[in-house]
């Protein structure tokens, strides 16, 4: 199970297609790969929990779509902490934590792609009992039971525990349509534990700060340049039953702000009452509505609106999604969930 997770985190965390598409070409191609992008970003950070902070590869399918076959291959893989030199330090007595992952000249995180760079967790105010030993990762429900819990996931290495600032150094991922530069550091707040007879639950609230991400295509070229924030930070309630693996999530409320540096407008979507149930669909809303608007970057002008619904509690398909932009259907294709 605990390999499933970290699979689940290789293949999720930052795998995102936030920074989808490209920066010319057709706007509503571009604005509807931006709005998938917007879903894939917290689809992805929700597997961001002490049991599944295995690797940060960072892979964006929409970046990474029709690029797999031919690409550069690393025979070490992403997902195994016996390739990838990775030390941890979980220590009881002060509640903190402490995970860094180098992937160092290489590692194979799906065909065709390959990881360079290094990956960054802490922990703060754990609740007691989070660490099983001195060299084991936080148990996430008793982790979050702390008070002011809180957890840094980063692409570099922090002053402060509160990602104020975006990280000088990048995880590089390269595949045979080119390479994605991405720094980043999300912040993950945690409160109100509660448990009865065997069930828990608790809240989680997500804050990312000016995540940059850059598409080079083969010849160095820039393809896209975006940045990702949160206006207001996606708060999630988790919870499990008595004997269940997997918690499930629901997304209440958000903002997940996406700027196309280069074409000059933004995506802003605003969440709320997503559905995640990992047991019918490990990737994606089960059910749930997101709101769209698209703005000019430097004006302020509203371009267009839509909106995204899940209907995957009524057609039974995972990633089964009804989406329009300014009156019109568009079609949206969201990260996959390879590696299940």
């Amino acid at each position: 199970m605990k390999k499933y997770l970290a699979l689940f985190f290789l293949f999720g965390f930052f795998g995102c297609n936030a920074t989808g598409g490209t920066e010319t070409g057709n706007p509503t191609d571009s604005v509807a790969l931006a709005m998938a992008s917007s879903v894939d970003v917290v689809s992805s950070s929700i597997g961001a929990d002490a049991n599944t902070l295995t690797a940060l590869t960072l892979n964006s399918q929409s970046a990474l779509r029709g690029s797999h076959d031919g690409g550069l291959e690393s025979a070490r893989s992403c997902d195994s902490d016996d390739d990838v030199e990775t030390e941890i330090e979980c220590a009881e007595d002060s509640h903190e934590a402490s995970i860094v992952r180098n992937f160092g000249t290489g590692c194979s995180a799906a065909p065709g792609v390959t990881v360079t760079g290094e990956f960054f967790s802490s922990w703060s105010n754990m609740g007691t009992g989070a660490c099983a030993n001195s060299l084991s990762r936080p148990q996430l429900f008793d982790a979050v039971q702390g008070s002011g819990s809180r957890q840094i996931v980063s692409t570099g290495m922090i002053a402060s525990n509160n990602c104020s600032s975006t990280p000088t150094t990048a995880v590089t991922r390269t595949f045979a349509g080119g390479t994605m530069r991405i720094r980043s550091c999300r912040r993950f707040d945690y409160s109100g534990h509660a448990s009865s007879g065997g069930a828990e639950s608790f809240q989680e609230s997500l804050t990312i700060n000016n995540e940059n991400r850059i598409r080079l295509k083969t010849n160095g070229e820039t393809l896209f340049d975006h940045t990702l924030s949160t206006p207001l930070p996606l708060v999630f309630t988790v919870s499990k039953l008595s004997g269940q693996i997997l918690p499930r999530r629901s997304l209440r409320s958000g903002v997940v702000s996406v700027s196309h540096n280069i074409a000059g407008y933004t995506v802003t979507s605003t969440f709320s009452d997503l559905e995640y149930d990992y047991a019918t669909c490990r990737c994606h809303p089960v059910s749930g509505d997101v709101d769209i608007e698209v703005t000019d970057t430097v004006t302020g002008e509203t371009l267009g609106t839509g909106q995204i619904s899940f209907t995957e509690t009524t057609t039974g398909v995972c990633d089964s999604t009804t989406a329009t932009y300014n009156g019109s259907a568009v079609s949206l294709t969201l990260g996959s969930c390879r590696g299940f």
